[in-house]
């Protein structure tokens, strides 16, 4: 499906999870009365983690592909921005669920996440027109381009005009000769 759809094929999980983080986060927002039944709020949380994950793993899974020679520092950049903000929301959290109040906090945090996870719709709709226009990613494709022609160049040479084939057989027949000479000493 990737070799059809491209890098983008990546991002369907993305996509369900764009929908699963806010609704979940809507949820939880406006169930959390103290007389509304405990497991909706749970059901709202368990929602929006999913779609958290699921986002997650494909985002990761999008930026290997679409940075190929690079992932590593891509993934690592990812990785660091998300130990940042998780670094810095516990300091944010208290004062504004204090202020705020749940319901409002989680509204807060609800249409912020309604917001972002428009993201990876953007990214399945543009996201090749971006790498397009891109001076990285052209740098990038070039570079990989140079490296499936040297590859494609080497296996060439070993199976171009049955040099493969001339080279079993040649095989064979020292073997042959191997043995023939095994049975002549005996």
């Amino acid at each position: 499906m990737v070799a059809t759809k491209g890098t983008e094929a990546r991002l369907y999980t993305a996509l369900a999870g764009g929908v699963l983080l806010p609704f979940g986060g809507w949820i939880y927002a406006w169930t959390s009365f103290p007389n509304v039944h405990f497991i909706a709020p749970c059901i709202g949380i368990t929602l929006l983690y999913a779609g958290m994950y699921l986002i997650y793993v494909a985002v990761f899974q999008y930026l290997a592909d679409a940075y190929g020679f690079y992932a590593s520092s891509a993934l690592s950049a990812q990785s660091f921005v998300r130990n940042c903000v998780g670094a810095v929301f516990p300091l944010v959290v208290r004062p504004m669920y204090g202020s705020l109040g749940i319901q409002g906090a989680g509204s807060l945090t609800a249409g912020i996440s309604t917001l972002l996870s428009l993201t990876p719709f953007v990214l399945y709709r543009y996201g090749a027109y971006l790498r397009a226009n891109s001076p990285f990613a052209k740098q990038l494709a070039l570079h990989q381009a140079t490296v499936d022609k040297e590859a494609d160049r080497k296996n060439a040479g070993v199976s171009s005009n049955g040099e493969r084939e001339r080279k079993e057989k040649e095989l064979e027949i020292d073997l042959e000769r191997q043995e023939d000479k095994e049975i002549i000493v005996s």
